[in-house]
């Protein structure tokens, strides 16, 4: 009755997006998301501002940080 909300997350489509992770050289502020595999644009998902937040989000959407593709 009193429960906290869960934010819902939609399952990506595999054959068509690679889950990234886009990191900034001047600031070093990462954001995570999805690269299209059709035209390669990035759609970004949340800012992330720790490791913790980062383990989260893979645990969210099921994938393991092998898969992650980093992006400058």
């Amino acid at each position: 009755m009193f429960r906290k909300k869960q934010a819902h997350r939609p399952d990506f489509p595999r054959d068509q997006y690679v889950p990234a992770l886009r990191k900034s050289i001047c600031t070093g502020e990462e954001s995570f998301g999805f690269i299209r595999l059709s035209d390669r644009v990035f759609l970004e998902v949340q800012l992330v501002r720790s490791r913790d937040e980062l383990l989260s989000l893979l645990s969210c959407y099921a994938i393991s940080e092998d898969e992650v593709e980093t992006i400058f």
